[in-house]
């Protein structure tokens, strides 16, 4: 059930627009975070559990990741080699792990303040023409551009922020 509510998430993603483009033209971490972040039950019961509650297995494979060194760069996160997530089997919980926190924090961490800059990310890869692939170098100057910061000092935000997540319920603001 776990894995058919995960699949319906990236699913919907597409469905809904709110991807809107087939191919490589979306990072691993983003399809992978994203639906990490919608397959929380929050979403299949929203009223009893408001939207961007923490989805606990990410968090504690992150953790746990982070507990053994395992921890994979912002960087090599941001730009895994072909096939990161199915050749690293030894990390890939981590890798689902990180790429939920990488989502999660860019929604709610700072006080939301990256929440706008990710809208505009998807909204940009979503008129990449033709599903075009990105390269490494394309995927972390855009990265750079619509995040207006360096991947270094995200990553040491990030960090900070996922240690400090609670498994609890969190406010979304109202527009």
């Amino acid at each position: 059930a776990d894995v058919m509510i995960h699949e319906a998430a990236h699913q919907l993603c597409y469905i809904t627009g709110f991807f809107a483009q087939t191919g490589n033209v979306y990072p691993t971490w983003l399809v992978e975070g994203s639906a990490q972040y919608f397959e929380h039950p929050s979403y299949w019961d929203f009223h009893d559990q408001p939207a961007g509650n923490i989805n606990a297995e990410a968090l504690q494979s992150f953790r746990e990741g982070l507990a053994l060194g395992r921890f994979i760069p912002l960087k090599e996160l941001l730009v895994p080699a072909e096939g990161f997530f199915l050749s690293h089997l030894d990390r890939v919980d981590l890798a689902y792990g990180e790429s939920w926190a990488l989502f999660h924090y860019l929604m709610h961490g700072e006080g939301g303040r990256y929440r706008p800059c990710l809208g505009r990310y998807i909204a940009h890869l979503n008129e990449t023409k033709d599903g075009k692939d990105l390269s490494a170098g394309e995927k972390i100057v855009l990265f750079r551009r619509f995040f207006q910061v360096e991947p270094l000092v995200l990553e040491k935000q990030w960090l900070e922020y996922v240690q400090g997540l609670k498994e609890e319920s969190i406010a979304i603001p109202k527009r």
